[in-house]
């Protein structure tokens, strides 16, 4: 097993559209993230999104791998409070070049997030609000 330096940051910018809709897009931007053939894999690492049981919190990781350098870099983002419940059996994520896409599907498809979320942003919890 090669030893590697671990590096890691959060996932800084994101950005969300579709508010008023059945489906929210959400887009973790991280730049170093270029799509390979499998929709989930990145070229270079791994990546994954994982839904929470309380139906309103998501986690976004993505790990690139620098053979030539020895690095792991790893990017996490993580949405504690989304402003309402989803089902997270009908929501998706992919990798597009420089991002990765979450389509989240509401539970209640009427329910408007644009007020909340331009209000609090997509996490509507407070960092002094989370324990």
């Amino acid at each position: 097993m090669t030893d590697y330096k671990v590096i890691n940051y959060e996932l800084g910018e994101i950005y969300s559209s579709d508010l008023d809709k059945e489906i929210v897009i959400v887009s973790f931007i991280c730049y170093k993230l270029s799509p390979s053939d499998d929709k989930h894999l990145p070229k270079e690492g791994t990546c994954n999104v994982k839904f929470f049981p309380d139906r309103q919190s998501f986690e976004v990781e993505f790990v690139f791998e620098d053979t030539k350098k020895k690095t792991k870099t790893k990017y996490e983002g993580k949405i504690r409070q989304l402003p309402s419940k989803i089902i997270p059996e009908r929501s998706t994520w992919t990798i597009e070049k420089g991002k990765i896409v979450v389509k989240l599907c509401k539970e209640d498809k009427n329910c408007d997030w644009t007020p909340m979320v331009r209000f609090r942003g997509l996490d509507q919890l407070d960092d002094e609000e989370f324990p």
